[in-house]
């Protein structure tokens, strides 16, 4: 007669591993990314995210607006920067000593692509 138990206690035991270590690694249950930091210098701006994210998203401009106390700021371009949770945007000119806000929406996760940063989150810099 042929038991299986000890190939289930086994496989019990791997999957708690994995779920102990994998979310002490950050690779645990998905999250939605949040805003981490913002930091603004000439006509660039670093966004750093909780998570990695996504990266046809995390580079789409339709998912970032900046604007000032005068209005908005135009977004050029988004590419990653030293890792996948840094998003590089370039911008127009921006007026140096002044508040900043930078809008996101749609970034996602790039564990599963499904859990969005939400709607309207904002990071402010000056």
């Amino acid at each position: 007669m042929k038991t299986t138990t000890g190939c289930s206690n086994t496989l019990v035991m791997l999957m708690f591993f994995m779920a102990i270590f994998g979310v002490a690694l950050g690779y645990g249950q998905p999250v939605a990314p949040t805003i981490a930091s913002v930091t603004g210098i000439g006509n660039r701006v670093e966004v750093v995210f909780s998570v990695p994210v996504e990266a046809t998203s995390a580079v789409s401009l339709t998912n970032y607006a900046l604007s000032n106390n005068f209005g908005n700021v135009t977004v050029q371009g988004a590419v990653f920067g030293t890792n996948t949770q840094t998003i590089e945007l370039t911008t127009a000119a921006q007026l140096p000593f002044m508040s900043h806000w930078l809008t996101v929406s749609g970034v996602a996760d790039a564990l599963t692509g499904t859990n969005v940063i939400a709607p309207g989150s904002q990071g402010i810099y000056t």
